[in-house]
């Protein structure tokens, strides 16, 4: 029997015939890539796609989405989602990634994406380097192969969180700084040593005297405030160290801040971390650690404020805390607690107790931002507590007016026969029910 040729079987090219696609390209990089500085950047993967769409006329460019020190073990990705919207629109019918670790290393979420989700959308799935199309009927093995990667790609993420937790853990152990920013009051320096920020060190010591005389944590950051000082979010933003636009508009200094700074032990010279625990596999988040399992050296890095007075602003606020406490009558809570927001800086309004000529005592809420942070920032203003009440008893009375005349226009539009129908239904469902029941307890008795 002749030998039939190969290239007879293969089908003709179907190019001119292929529909046009709607492309996108989706690029990842996570934070150990962006370290790396290799071929793998986002602007490599990008331009390889760019050149692999224009070789192909049936494949249109329309969008090309993004995600930058972003992990691939979890989907919880702006540039992600903002693709996968796309798809939903129905703007976008294709997907093109570098590789199937760029899309994503979750063995079980990958595959759902590829097998379940993007099907059901009817949408086109390439990886270049994988040599995978979803719409190519003959790759067989891609059935098998495909998984086997996405399991490979999990497997590698969970080593690489482990191996990095092992590392960091022992250069904590070293004293070195393994966090991404450095206390307010330093920065970063080589071989993981905190050196000292001559521009915001000064403002640490300042804060650390001013709590030594008294003042609390309220009334300094009412200070810095007023001396126009950035606050550490609007600094690190300034200086490039966070790039988020959403710390350009944190401009004050809070309280809460203050506090971190008078307890935190870094401002003696010494290194503690270790304080919270996160899971560089799986879904993120942090948990807080027991103050046993804290790694603290001591002596790595110069203090910015002596151990008397670390010690003496510590005996302070514990004292304050202490009175605090034992005068602290219980309040009631209030059901608008933390619901009531000022019309202006949009803020939560705080419940404050008020005390009138003849001795009577009302709750109200108050402008935070007037009172606690700027006074330029926002006007002052004051809402009662029992006016804010009765405007609400009012709200809701209203509405439920409104409710009973809306059940009274259906029933009209209804009309009688619809409604005496639906007490017939109810009636015989009644009948069935209390038959059912009187059938079970015989059977009961019977079989006592």
């Amino acid at each position: 029997m002749a030998r039939i040729s190969r290239k007879a079987t293969e089908p003709p090219d179907q190019t001119a015939l292929e529909p046009l696609w709607n492309t996108c390209i989706y690029g990842r990089l996570s934070f150990e890539d962006d370290r790396k500085k290799g071929s793998d950047s986002i602007g490599n993967q990008i331009a390889m796609l760019e050149r692999y769409i224009e070789e192909r006329p049936y494949l249109k460019l329309i969008s090309v989405f993004q995600d930058i020190n972003q992990t691939g073990t979890s989907f919880e990705r702006p540039g992600f989602h903002e693709m996968m919207e796309a798809v939903r629109s129905g703007k976008i019918n294709c997907i093109i990634v570098k590789d199937l670790s760029r899309f994503g290393r979750n063995y079980i979420e990958t595959g759902a994406y590829l097998e379940k989700i993007l099907p059901f959308f009817h949408v086109r799935f390439i990886s270049v380097n994988d040599g995978y199309d979803s719409l190519n009927p003959n790759n067989q093995d891609d059935g098998y192969v495909v998984p086997l990667k996405n399991l490979i790609h999990d497997v590698y993420a969970r080593d690489i969180s482990q191996k990095t937790k092992s590392g960091l853990s022992v250069k904590r152990n070293k004293g070195e700084f393994t966090g991404c920013v450095a206390a307010y009051g330093y920065r970063k320096g080589d071989g993981g040593k905190l050196v000292v920020d001559e521009e915001t060190a000064p403002v640490v010591r300042n804060i650390f005297e001013w709590a030594r005389g008294g003042m609390g944590d309220l009334r300094i950051a009412r200070r810095l405030n007023e001396l126009g000082i950035p606050s550490p979010s609007r600094y690190r933003y300034a200086k490039g160290i966070l790039k988020s636009e959403r710390y350009a508009g944190m401009r004050y200094w809070y309280q809460s801040a203050v506090r971190r700074i008078l307890v935190n032990p870094v401002y003696l010279g010494h290194m503690v971390q270790g304080k919270t625990k996160s899971d560089l596999w799986g879904k993120g988040g942090y948990v807080n650690m027991p103050r046993e399992q804290w790694v603290e050296i001591r002596h790595t890095h110069e203090p910015l404020v002596d151990e008397e007075t670390f010690l003496a602003v510590r005996q302070i606020k514990q004292e304050r805390e202490f009175l605090v406490e034992n005068r602290k009558k219980p309040q009631e809570t209030g059901v608008l607690q933390g619901l009531v927001f000022c019309g202006d800086c949009k803020r939560r309004m705080k419940r404050r107790k008020m005390l009138e000529a003849n001795g009577t005592a009302f709750n109200c809420f108050t402008c935070a931002t007037y009172e606690d942070i700027s006074q330029n920032d926002c006007t002052k203003k004051r809402m009662d507590e029992p006016e804010l009440l009765l405007i609400l008893y009012a709200v809701i009375c209203r509405q439920m007016d409104l409710t009973v005349s809306i059940e009274r226009l259906v029933s009209k539009l209804n009309g009688p026969k619809s409604l005496s129908r639906h007490q017939n239904a109810l009636a015989e469902e009644l009948a069935k029910t209390k038959k059912k029941a009187v059938q079970t307890v015989h059977a009961q008795e019977l079989s006592l």
